[in-house]
């Protein structure tokens, strides 16, 4: 791995852990300070994380590590959102036993995550690991559904899309939907969703309806 490529690694790794912050403003020089490298491999690898849109240059004033700000998100699960509808018609052409089985798999998940959480919240447990764990695992199961239709369309620039995007939007971080008051929402929209999935009725318009309901939960609750 060259100079540039350790820079870029460690660089991006520093952004997803917040050793440096969404919002943060640091600098080339502060940077090749960190990194114990030359300012040209630190350049070269912030250039390439202001081209995939986890950082601005802005010249006399620094390097600043972009904030998911309401219209960023709202621009990032746009896209998301188009893909997984893409896959959605595409599915008719490739023949909806395909999403129909790959929908039933995840609905046998969706019914052990979904009430099993729920039965979790019930039981009013005390200790904050396990609250988390569950939540992770929820969204987990988010991450998986949404890849796995995408996937149908058998298309490695989507994939590599749909990877780039929740990357940026810190996807595992963000857990305010499933917190009340927005978790029973957000569990009846993905129910709805994957039922109809599970029913062949890929692209009808209560299908889609539920999906674009469940991608205004995650614009109006992300963080």
């Amino acid at each position: 791995m060259g100079l540039r490529d350790q820079a870029y690694s460690t660089i991006f790794q520093w952004i997803m852990s917040a050793r440096l912050p969404r919002g943060s403003v640091t600098s080339e020089v502060e940077l090749s300070s960190m990194l114990d490298m030359s300012r040209t491999p630190v350049r070269a690898a912030l250039q390439q994380l202001e081209t995939e849109g986890y950082v601005r240059i802005v010249p006399k004033h620094g390097v600043i590590i972009l904030d998911t700000s309401a219209q960023r998100v709202s621009d990032l699960i746009e896209v998301i959102a188009s893909l997984v509808c893409y896959a959605i018609a595409h599915s008719r052409h490739v023949g909806q036993d395909e999403m129909a089985s790959s929908a039933a798999d995840l609905w046998a998940s969706a019914a052990y995550l979904l009430y099993k959480g729920e039965e979790i919240e019930a039981s009013d447990l005390q200790t904050q690991e396990k609250t988390t764990f569950k939540v992770e695992a929820l969204i987990a199961f988010e991450y998986q559904m949404l890849e796995r239709i995408i996937s149908i369309c058998n298309n490695k620039e989507m994939d590599h899309t749909f990877k780039m995007t929740t990357t940026k939007l810190f996807w595992f971080q963000n857990k305010r939907r499933w917190h009340p008051p927005y978790h029973y929402e957000t569990v009846e929209c993905l129910e709805q969703f994957i039922s109809r999935l599970t029913k062949r009725q890929a692209e009808s318009l209560d299908t889609m309806d539920t999906l674009f309901a469940y991608f205004h939960i995650l614009k109006k609750t992300w963080v």
